[in-house]
């Protein structure tokens, strides 16, 4: 007997465009989820020369990853009138091959932001004990307007999670399009230090160490590892529909990663999972 299509959700991993070069989906959580899973691909041809794989990659629970959660006794305040930093940010280094999905900050609103006005919070490698100009990844905005006047957790969330080494050094950069201000700013918590404080503060010009600064932060992150047989026939410059069956059972979240190799993929591709809900009957 087949059951009922009402007892399956179809999940659009990878939805049709065209991955143009190497790259993972977003992340989706499977705790509505059991058995196994139906995956499924429509794929155009690549190019000449060019080749797809794809893969399945599930996670345990997120857990804390690297953080500075020592209670603050000062702040630093983003984008003041009165020479003002236009950028913060903090340095750390990170702890195994984990892939990055939340980063809160400690943070408080000082007067009254104009509504609309947006935080944007991005992860950039090192270039030299600074930020450099690459970013690895960034995180949904957050309005201004939504922080508290008191300190509290605000969090950033990357729609795909970041990918870090391990053992390397990373920073997280905080930025606002709010107009400069004395009075209306976003403060950031921290607690004066001797040496060797995280922070870092940028002037219009170039990057600054603030080694008395340790500024507030904790990340969540996955450890994402591949399923066994999870993973669909290579794709070249011929067209190709494939599914395969996947054992969802083996971690709490799923995502797919596509290798391109050969040059730019130029053919749409799409990938869908469908997923058995816990509740069927």
């Amino acid at each position: 007997m087949i059951p009922e299509i009402g007892n399956f959700d179809v999940k659009p991993i990878f939805p049709l465009a065209v991955q143009a070069a190497t790259g993972y989906s977003a992340d989706f959580d499977l705790i509505d989820y059991i058995g196994k899973g139906l995956a499924i691909l429509d794929a155009a041809a690549q190019g000449s020369g060019v080749t797809s794989n794809i893969k399945f990659q599930t996670s345990p629970e997120v857990v804390h990853g690297s953080s500075y959660l020592i209670a603050g006794d000062t702040n630093k305040a983003l984008n003041l009138s009165t020479g003002g930093m236009t950028k913060l940010a903090l340095q750390f280094t990170q702890s195994g091959a984990r892939q990055i999905k939340t980063i809160a900050l400690q943070l408080k609103q000082a007067g009254t932001i104009a509504e609309g006005k947006v935080l944007t919070l991005t992860i950039q490698a090192d270039n030299a004990g600074a930020p450099a100009a690459t970013v690895i990844g960034t995180a949904g905005t957050v309005l201004c307007s939504s922080i508290d006047s008191d300190y509290a957790w605000v969090t950033f969330t990357f729609a795909t999670p970041v990918d870090l080494a391990n053992a390397t050094v990373y920073h997280i950069v905080l930025t606002g399009n709010y107009d400069a201000s004395d009075t209306n700013y976003i403060a950031w918590n921290a607690l004066t230090v001797a040496t060797g404080g995280n922070g870092e503060q940028y002037t219009g010009a170039a990057w600054q160490e603030v080694a008395t600064l340790n500024l507030m932060y904790y990340a969540t992150q996955y450890n994402f590892a591949d399923i066994t047989g999870a993973v669909f026939d290579e794709v070249g410059n011929a067209a190709s529909q494939q599914s395969t069956v996947i054992n969802i059972n083996q971690g709490r979240f799923i995502r797919a990663k596509n290798t391109v190799a050969g040059g730019t993929a130029t053919g749409a591709t799409s990938v869908s999972l469908v997923l058995r809900k816990k509740d069927a009957a």
